[in-house]
């Protein structure tokens, strides 16, 4: 099992507290992360230094769903009081039970199963969340509103994809793939910061052994996970820390752009049918 999965739950949920105060390291190998040295210095005490924009910063952190349904900064993501309903639900479980470990608070983010629902919504709340990494699970408590900004991100990764020239190409593995891997992942950047969009791409990559022993299109899901950690560092690396307000059609040429000069990890042809 990958190394990132043997750690302890209080390990876990440390570092998922913790990376919103310093930037972290890039993963050394696809079964590992580490933190960056950096996020060991003290912290300097001098308030007019400012962090860099598109980098991570406390402030994130700190709000809550409602509020960033109402910044500014995140308008142009139409986030939608629908979006929000599982992120809220982890805020009001948070608040019931203040003390409670990330496993108590998983156990009541999902029902036993002789737990009838009645409640459609609440029904897909629970699909939503078991579709989630446990590493996944456990940044989403420790900052549900971040958690918000990051499905929003993929949601419109997916729309753009299917806008990309690639967008009717069928099975993981193909150019619409990787174009949607480094969609996300440039998205995550310019609204979350690069640092924590890679901590949040490491943890959606951080699977079972019973996952990659498994095959998709043909492909190990372990291969497929390699290719994901090559595209998603390169969606990373089209958008720069000073560029605040950079569009995101201009996200989108550059991912395609580098999906043309051959920079992506492919795995199946254009011509691949499932």
């Amino acid at each position: 099992m990958l190394k990132l999965l043997k750690v302890t739950t209080s390990v876990i949920l440390a570092t998922s507290i913790a990376f919103s105060l310093a930037p972290l390291a890039s993963a050394k190998s696809k079964e590992e992360t580490q933190i960056d040295k950096q996020s060991q210095k003290p912290k300097h005490d001098d308030k007019s230094q400012k962090p860099k924009p598109n980098e991570p910063t406390t402030d994130i952190e700190v709000l809550t769903v409602d509020q960033v349904l109402n910044d500014p900064r995140y308008k142009e993501l139409n986030i939608t009081p629908e979006d929000a309903k599982l992120y809220r639900k982890i805020e009001d479980i948070k608040k019931q039970y203040p003390s409670a470990s990330i496993d108590e608070i998983i156990k009541h983010m999902e029902p036993s199963p002789d737990t009838v629902q009645i409640q459609l919504t609440y029904d897909q709340i629970v699909a939503q969340w078991k579709n989630l990494t446990f590493t996944e699970k456990a940044l989403a408590i420790a900052s549900p509103a971040q958690a918000l900004l990051v499905d929003k991100c993929r949601a419109w990764a997916l729309s753009y994809t299917s806008q990309s020239k690639w967008g009717n190409l069928y099975g993981n593995g193909t150019r619409n793939d990787a174009f949607r891997h480094a969609m996300w992942n440039v998205l995550m950047s310019k609204y979350i910061g690069k640092a924590n969009a890679e901590i949040w791409a490491n943890a959606h990559e951080a699977q079972t052994e019973e996952y990659f022993n498994k095959y998709t299109d043909g492909i190990s899901n372990r291969d497929h996970s390699t290719m994901d950690y090559h595209n998603n560092a390169k969606g990373r690396d089209c958008i720069f820390w000073n560029e605040v307000f950079i569009s995101d059609s201009t996200l989108f040429d550059r991912v395609t752009a580098k999906i043309d000069a051959g920079e992506m990890m492919i795995l199946l042809p254009d011509s691949y049918q499932p």
